[in-house]
This record gives structure tokens, sequence and C-alpha cells, in this order.
């Protein structure tokens, strides 16, 4: 049961992880797009 929930918990976090990374990502682009105007 516990070992369940630490589980749940740590792949949540990656998911963050990889959401967090993504947007950053995205408003790097923004960022780039804006300065190349």
């Amino acid at each position: 049961m516990i070992k369940k929930l630490i589980l749940m918990l740590l792949e949540i976090r990656l998911v963050n992880q990889q959401r967090n990374k993504e947007l950053k990502e995205k408003r790097q682009e923004l960022k780039i797009k804006q300065v190349a105007r």
C-alpha cells in the first residue's frame, strides 16, 4: 500500500518535471521569435 503511494508520487513528480521542461522550452522559443522580429 505505502509502496504504491510512493511510486505514484514519484510518477507524478516525473510528469511535472517533464511539463516544466516543455513549458520553459516553449517560453524560450517565444522569446527567440519576439527577438527575431
